[in-house]
């Protein structure tokens, strides 16, 4: 045959193309079935599936390649029916549904299906599936809830007043930010005097008395219960915890399938809201989220008991007579009023047990010098390089992470002695450490502990990206040296400058980063370029008063300023 006639290769080609589209076909409906499979695996329903975040069935319907969410329920079945119901809506005859479509006709008629839009008859079921999760809840919520603190009636009491005001000075066509009027609301809290918190607290705590709790002395008047370990307790109050009190906590046993048996292993402890931290080996104290605050760590002990009484404190602080303790609540009173407890906030006292925690006297030791292994590889290095690379062809390289194994495996293969005797020489040089410089520091400045960098430009460099995240905000004078805007671009925090020695304008960056988790105030001591002092004083004044810290760069100051030469702090 001649090309463009009957039959010939034209007809080979065809033939070929059509088995490959056959082919192809078939891989997809092979894949589709496989996905199908899998989907069916994970839910019993089409268009439904189980969320773990918030236990319950979530039905969910795809048209037009969009993904349109039906509403969570509680029932299985009634998320089958809403997606039935919208995909009728949506593919009407045509539709693959849980269940018989005729099911449908006569809910589908008295929601008026055919006369609205596929995107409202969608909205329906969605606020449909709203209202009767709430009915559920409201009827499933037969106790009474707990009741307002001081300063929650303080909010809603000052609420409409704080919005005119705020909304009289904004700008036509600004809307009100929710973020400021809870912000001028915690302000106009801070400037009430003692005697004011007091009498709203008063008030808070009378309608707390006042709240029904037949159900709770219905429990107490039943009896004891059992909580973890066989012991027998009775509740008599609620808390913000479902675990009983003990009393004395060191006594209870814990269950071995929950938490496992407590020691540095698995990190548990027998006190609650504390870890034993693996890294440090150190007993870590840690309040869990509640009431509004955030998850607060209250530093690292050495004695689990210390970090149970941190924990305790901070406690009491937030949840009051509520508080579910490791100890008798009465065995910190004179403690929390020495403290001053009843007068600063609850983020100020946790701030105030974590700076104490990290206050505490440390061990005279020098720093660590090198280990037995450390020294041991210092020792066969050059042997090891000098066996390897004669080992290596012409023109191969030599790379570090052979010569680290070799000396690795050489470690390994030394006997108990020989390793003891490296180690006792490590130890004869962690003992001949000097530490001179860093002491003289110390008892120079009067501070904790010093770090010795090659020059205030890397000091500078290291320290912001250490202490700050994105979370936070750092605060700079605009003349700072250029070492420590520098070190500040190296960090993730939010950044602000104030004017030049401006203590208004610092003070309202202050009031405007409220929301961050910490704040940094960072300054020259004396400003290289004009000779300024910073007026430390009304600076750590205003770290103070918004819980701010300060940065002091004193390498202009060290040396020339003060009666001692201890700079711009004498």
């Amino acid at each position: 045959m001649k090309p463009g006639g009957q039959g010939g290769w034209f007809t080979s080609v065809d033939t070929a193309v059509q088995q490959a589209k056959e082919e192809i076909a078939r891989e997809r409906s092979e894949r589709e079935r496989a996905e199908r499979a899998a989907r069916a695996a994970r839910a019993k329903r089409r268009g439904v599936s189980f969320c773990k975040v918030t236990g319950s069935w979530r039905a969910q319907v795809k048209t037009m390649g969009k993904q349109h969410q039906l509403g969570y329920y509680n029932d299985e079945e009634m998320a089958a029916k809403a997606y039935d119901m919208a995909v009728i809506k949506i593919r009407g005859k045509h539709a693959v549904t849980n269940f018989p479509a005729e099911e449908y006709a006569e809910e589908m008629r008295s929601r008026g299906a055919s006369e609205i839009s596929v995107e409202k008859f969608i909205l329906q079921l969605r606020s449909e599936a709203k209202r009767q999760n709430k009915l559920r809840r409201e009827a499933k919520e037969d106790k009474p809830k707990r009741a307002m603190t001081g300063y929650l009636l303080f909010a809603d009491h000052m609420r409409d007043r704080v919005k005119e005001d705020l909304t009289a000075d904004l700008a036509e066509g600004e809307n009100l930010n929710v973020q400021a009027m809870v912000s001028a609301i915690a302000a106009l809290w801070r400037e009430q005097d003692k005697e004011t918190k007091e009498e709203w607290q008063a008030r808070a705590k009378e309608r707390r008395d006042a709240v029904d709790q037949r159900p709770e002395r219905a429990a107490v008047e039943v009896g004891p219960s059992t909580s973890r370990g066989g012991k027998a307790v009775e509740v008599d109050r609620p808390g913000p915890s479902k675990r009983p009190r003990h009393d004395p906590p060191v006594q209870r046993e814990p269950l071995p399938q929950k938490r496992g048996r407590p020691g540095r292993k698995n990190r548990s402890s027998l006190y609650r809201g504390v870890t034993l931290n693996k890294h440090t080996g150190w007993w870590e104290a840690r309040m869990s989220r509640a009431k509004g605050y955030q998850r607060h760590f209250l530093g690292y002990y050495k004695d689990e008991e210390m970090a149970a009484k941190a924990y305790d404190m901070a406690a009491i602080k937030i949840w009051g007579k509520d508080a579910n303790t490791n100890f008798a609540p009465e065995e910190y009173a004179e403690e929390m009023r020495s403290r001053g407890a009843s007068e600063i906030s609850a983020e100020k006292f946790i701030l105030q047990l974590r700076s104490e925690a990290k206050r505490k006297p440390k061990e005279d030791k020098p720093k660590r010098a090198k280990t037995g292994y450390i020294l041991f590889a210092d020792h066969v290095r050059d042997r090891v390089k000098e066996d390897l690379t004669a080992d290596l062809a012409e023109g191969e390289k030599h790379y570090g992470q052979a010569m680290l194994s070799a000396i690795a495996a050489l470690w390994r293969e030394q006997d108990k002695e020989t390793k003891e005797e490296w180690l006792a020489r490590a130890k004869g040089l962690r003992d001949a450490v000097d530490q001179r410089p860093e002491r003289a520091a110390v008892e120079f400045h009067g501070t904790d502990d010093t770090i010795l960098y090659p020059s205030c430009f890397d000091a500078n460099a290291g320290l912001f990206e250490v202490l700050l995240t994105n979370e936070d905000a750092v605060l700079s004078d605009e003349l700072n040296h250029a070492s420590i805007i520098d070190g500040i671009r190296l960090c993730k925090a939010e950044r602000h400058r104030y004017k030049h020695l401006d203590m208004r304008d610092l003070e309202d960056r202050l009031i405007a980063t409220q929301t961050k988790r910490q704040r940094l105030i960072a300054t020259d001591g004396v400003f290289s370029m004009d000779g300024h002092v910073a007026p430390l004083k009304d600076i750590v004044a205003l770290a103070n008063k918004y819980n701010a810290l300060v940065f002091v760069d004193e390498c202009h100051a060290t040396g020339f300023l003060g009666k001692t030469g201890r700079g711009t702090e004498e």
